[in-house]
């Protein structure tokens, strides 16, 4: 590596750390999310945050699923208005988080914290859905199965034990 490329990663690292530290210091000016997204694997979900990052009047998170309601909620609000705009910014904030969907304690805390939150739910027809998750699966190693008619069958050998 050279010296140039060297010192404009740290510059990089260094930038987003401060980015981050600012956002954490600014955390109590900022908005909760007025909307969430919800839904299920290979159901459209990227897709979907990667238009609403597009929209001038709404403002998404730099990381597409916080995961603060179910793996984050420890780290308290502060840490989660880090993702959302400024109260006085005109823009909408939202976060796209879909497996929300199947947590059991994210539903009571949402409606805690957010009880006016608009809930949009992406749903996928379940053997497109399921046909994509093994494609991917194969693709990144984690299914060995030669077909996807093999990998339905192991999945239900599975279910029996």
């Amino acid at each position: 590596m050279n010296i140039k490329k060297g010192i404009q990663r740290r510059y990089r690292k260094r930038t987003k750390e401060a980015k981050i530290r600012y956002k954490i210091a600014t955390s109590s000016w900022r908005k909760l999310p007025e909307f969430t997204v919800i839904g299920t694997q290979k159901g459209g979900t990227t897709s979907l945050f990667a238009y609403l990052r597009q929209h001038p009047n709404v403002m998404m998170p730099w990381l597409k699923e916080p995961h603060f309601f179910n793996t984050h909620f420890d780290k308290g609000v502060s840490w989660y208005r880090r993702f959302f705009p400024l109260k006085s910014s005109h823009k909408i904030g939202g976060e796209v988080t879909p497996c929300y969907m199947y947590h059991p304690a994210v539903a009571k805390r949402i409606s805690v914290l957010l009880p006016n939150i608009k809930l949009i739910v992406m749903l996928r027809e379940p053997i497109d859905r399921a046909y994509s998750g093994y494609v991917m699966g194969r693709d990144y190693g984690w299914d060995s199965a030669e077909t996807f008619e093999a990998a339905l069958k192991q999945e239900s050998e599975l279910k029996k034990l």
